[in-house]
């Protein structure tokens, strides 16, 4: 597991960096999009709502496999796009969010759903209550994992389902990029998993894993083109323009494509006590 410290900033086992370094070069990066006509991230993130939805179907088909029926509760929901998702399932739809805002934004946009404006660990919902939680995208956030992941397992009925999405650590990309890993640029990831890891801290709370595989994203050449502009760095962007701007009048920028992405895994797991 590696750690940011939240009182300095310090990647702990990786990346002895300031946290401010790594807004700094957050900031550079959509800066650098920002200063080109058509890589404004604001717009870029607005037309990828539908492609999310997609994406997330696939993530409830997954769910599907081992659990059709019960309470569903969504760790970290947000606005509320997972459980948007769910909405055709047979599972009754809870979510968790702390910002008010955008639990608020969740209520709206996912109907016939209860969002809790809290933690999971301010919550204090009832023992043995859920048959499904999720955390996706949300575990990297947290700075007490161990402790939510109790909750998880309080909460959860005796076999009820796990599912967490979270980047990998332990893959070989992180190891390549080093401080320059796009996970170790968001400003609010905290911790970071490895596959053994993480399974080993699910074992010892009373999870028994039954999957773990690579994660995926589902996004248009549009986003594509704006990750890659990060990765090939500021001698790239007048090219990348170029690129963007073809690919926008040929009407290829808004196709829709489904990319591998082994730094992330989707666990799944059981709770067994």
């Amino acid at each position: 597991m590696v750690q940011v410290n939240p009182r300095n900033g310090i990647l702990n086992y990786v990346d002895h960096e300031d946290l401010s370094n790594r807004e700094d070069k957050q900031n550079k990066l959509i800066g650098l999009m920002e200063n080109g006509v058509e890589f404004k991230l604001d717009k870029i993130m607005e037309k990828e709502g539908e492609i999310k939805k997609l994406l997330f179907r696939k993530r409830v088909k997954d769910i599907e496999r081992y659990q059709k029926t019960g309470k569903l509760l969504d760790v970290g929901c947000a606005q509320g796009a997972f459980l948007f998702a769910c909405t055709n399932s047979n599972l009754q739809l809870y979510g968790v969010e702390p910002s008010k805002y955008t639990s608020i934004m969740a209520s709206k946009i996912a109907h016939e759903v209860t969002i809790y404006n809290s933690t999971l660990l301010e919550a204090r919902l009832p023992q043995n209550n859920f048959d499904v939680v999720t955390l996706i995208n949300t575990l990297e956030h947290l700075v007490n994992p161990k402790e939510t992941l109790e909750e998880v397992c309080r909460i959860l009925k005796s076999g009820g389902l796990l599912m967490i999405e979270t980047p990998n650590v332990a893959h070989w990309l992180p190891s390549l990029m080093g401080r320059h890993w796009v996970q170790f640029l968001v400003p609010d990831h905290v911790v970071f998993f490895s596959k053994d890891v993480l399974t080993d801290m699910l074992c010892k709370i009373g999870f028994d894993v039954r999957e773990i595989k690579s994660g995926n994203k589902m996004m248009s050449v549009r986003l594509l083109l704006f990750h890659l502009s990060h990765y090939l760095g500021s001698m790239s962007k007048g090219i990348m323009e170029i690129i963007m701007k073809i690919c926008e009048r040929t009407g290829f920028a808004g196709k829709t494509i489904t990319i591998p992405q082994w730094d992330e895994m989707i666990l799944l797991a059981r709770k067994i006590k």
